[in-house]
């Protein structure tokens, strides 16, 4: 327990131990199922046990969470009158056969219109897919860099008011990390909304654009303060509910959500 970094099995979940020079000790529960314990330096693997026995129905609700399968999809025709989702609106979809025509897709009032020589199923899916993604990369990308300025304002707000109510460097100082702008990647996933990996590679899931604006600002201001705490410790969510006092609605709603 006094090296620096220690991974050990507790039952099934794996633990990490990271022993660092902060004061406190903290607990997360990570995505791939493993519990992360962050502790002061020479902190007694008694305390840790105590820690972990006292916050065991919230690291199993954690991991229930991680481990419930979870799908956004529900099954469509393709046929015309069917309902698409479109930025949290419904789009009814009119099929239109051409001769000699490519597939294309023109979205009208309260319509997507599809135009092509071929009303296939595989067709109109392909069609539609390849509109979805052609609005996603845009709409993502400007919510993304306008979400980012605002991110970063509110995490160095974030800081600064944490460290004005210290006494002293002493009592818990938190540095201002350096945070960069991700790179964008739009994806089909089946089971996340999105995800954030060390290299600040940001992927949010193609079916997303169908969702509405406001659940859309909550999935990348979550991914973003993984720029900060790469966990889903109590830090991480008190910087998300800083920005977004309303996250918890949020992500309620994208729960009940299907695509």
């Amino acid at each position: 327990m006094k090296d620096l970094n220690a991974e050990i099995a507790v039952g099934k979940q794996h633990l990490k131990l990271r022993f660092t020079k902060r004061k406190t000790l903290s607990i997360a529960v990570l995505a791939d199922l493993s519990i992360l314990v962050t502790a002061p330096c020479g902190t007694e693997a008694s305390l840790i046990e105590e820690k972990l026995k006292k916050r065991e129905s919230w690291i199993k609700a954690q991991l229930d969470f991680f481990a419930k399968p979870r799908s956004f999809f529900t099954e469509k025709k393709y046929i015309s009158g069917e309902s698409h989702l479109y930025l949290g609106r419904q789009y009814r979809l009119k099929l239109h056969k051409l001769d000699d025509a490519s597939p294309k897709l023109i979205k009208a009032g309260t319509y997507l219109h599809v135009y092509s020589d071929d009303l296939s199923q595989e067709v109109i899916s392909q069609t539609l897919e390849s509109w979805y993604r052609s609005q996603a990369e845009k709409y993502f990308s400007r919510i993304l860099l306008d979400s980012f300025k605002k991110f970063r304002r509110h995490y160095t707000n974030f800081v600064m008011d944490f460290n004005s109510r210290l006494s002293s460097a002493d009592a818990g100082y938190v540095s201002l990390k350096k945070v960069e702008f991700p790179r964008l990647f739009v994806r089909k996933m089946k089971t996340r909304w999105g995800s954030l990996s060390l290299k600040a590679n940001l992927t949010l899931n193609l079916e997303l654009i169908k969702a509405s604006p406001e659940c859309i600002e909550y999935v990348i201001f979550h991914e973003l303060c993984h720029l900060v705490h790469h966990n889903h410790s109590k830090e991480f969510f008190l910087l998300l509910n800083r920005i977004l006092p309303n996250a918890a609605k949020l992500k309620d709603k994208l729960e009940n959500f299907s695509a």
